[in-house]
């Protein structure tokens, strides 16, 4: 099962039933689009799969429409879920996740400095 179709799968599961039919996030090729750059909205790092709903998505307030969402990795969806920061906070936050991301993904190997004897 491809990453998209097992999202997909998780996400149908998730949807609330009082989300209409013809909200465009119902379309898998709309759901696919958001993902497409399989880059989270707020850091800028890999989407990687919630591990409470299967769906890399965050949700602005809750209600599970296509102008209320945005694509999130696990550590920032765990953030928001933690109550920590609104969405508002995130999104100034968001510089500064991504140069956090940036800079851990440069700096795998920490520099080794060479000892004067």
């Amino acid at each position: 099962m491809n990453k998209h179709n097992y999202r997909w799968q998780a996400f149908r599961n998730t949807l609330f039933k009082g989300t209409h039919g013809s909200d465009p996030l119902w379309s898998r090729k709309y759901f696919e689009a958001i993902l497409a750059l399989d880059e989270c909205y707020w850091c800028l790092g890999e989407l990687t799969v919630n591990h409470d709903s299967g769906v890399p998505l965050d949700w602005m307030y809750g209600l599970r429409v296509a102008r209320n969402c945005v694509p999130a990795c696990r550590e920032c969806i765990d953030i928001r879920q933690s109550g920590r920061f609104t969405f508002g906070e995130m999104e100034l936050l968001r510089p500064g996740l991504a140069e956090i991301r940036r800079s851990r993904r440069q700096s795998i190997q920490p520099e080794i400095i060479p000892v004067q004897v």
